[in-house]
């Protein structure tokens, strides 16, 4: 992760700028939508807007939709192989070696690019830097959040009367034009995948890092389907290792976190208790 001090800073940024920038992305989406254009196409049209006015806001809408469209399209082929198709619009694949072509193509335009992007100004975890948050900010991943319900919007403006259904995300494959009808299901994971994404940035910007590992204990004990119990008892067994474990784990420093852990942990066992 690098240092980019030609990107402007957000605070010097006037309110008409920011609004222009908004515009502009909404207008993409809405665009490319109407269009029936691939969410992945809205992507790199805000890609190259980002690096051609080079803000510090476009800069973290891009690098929020890359780690989106990188889960989202990945998480999408690995759940239904038919979703490959996409690449090639459902066309008929003539030999292998096409269909070979395809899947180079899509880590050149997808893979790529969304690791690329989020390598250069997504967070930094210290390993060959000092740890920093990179250039996403709240106000960024916040206005990535509602891109893809945007792009939705344009898409079943641009359809007829006839191809669409009320309600229906499934709206979708008539841009992407798969060979094979995806369930229902599929398109509900791309757009709720694409928020909580964007949800779960805005989280560990804002939340403190106890906060925040507290919540994600919790969701991963829920998603392995464990009683909310384990993930408690894993919480006061962690107040109990920081209070009487060996002196080297503790410090100073350390104290309000400690603080903050213990007061969760007391919450949690009073709605639990009550709860039980």
């Amino acid at each position: 992760h690098a240092e980019h001090p030609d990107v402007t800073d957000l605070t010097a940024l006037g309110g008409r700028n920011i609004l222009l920038e908004v515009l502009l992305l909404l207008g993409l989406a809405l665009g490319t939508g109407y269009l029936r254009l691939p969410f992945s196409i809205t992507w790199w049209l805000v890609l190259l807007a980002a690096y051609a006015i080079q803000t510090r806001f476009l800069l973290g809408v891009a690098t929020v939709l890359s780690l989106s469209v990188l889960l989202t399209w990945y998480g999408l082929r690995f759940q239904h192989a038919a979703a490959i198709s996409a690449l090639w619009a459902g066309a008929p694949m003539t030999s292998r070696w096409c269909r070979v072509a395809w899947q180079l193509w899509d880590l050149c335009v997808h893979l790529w690019p969304a690791v690329m992007m989020i390598y250069s100004h997504g967070p930094s975890l210290g390993w060959s830097a000092p740890a920093s948050g990179g250039v996403v900010t709240p106000l960024s991943a916040l206005v990535a959040l509602p891109m893809s319900l945007t792009w939705l919007c344009g898409l079943s403006l641009g359809l007829t009367k006839d191809e669409i259904r009320r309600g229906d995300l499934s709206l979708s494959r008539h841009a992407y034009r798969v060979s094979s009808e995806l369930p229902q299901e599929a398109w509900i994971f791309v757009h709720a995948s694409h928020g909580i994404v964007c949800l779960t940035w805005i989280l560990a910007l804002l939340l403190p890092g106890i906060a925040l590992g507290v919540t994600g204990l919790f969701i991963l004990m829920g998603i392995v389907k464990q009683p909310f119990t384990t993930a408690w008892w894993c919480i006061f067994a962690t107040c109990m290792w920081f209070n009487y474990g060996p002196t080297q784990w503790r410090s100073v420093e350390e104290a309000a976190n400690l603080k903050l852990l213990e007061g969760l942990c007391c919450i949690c066992a009073a709605t639990m208790s009550l709860g039980f």
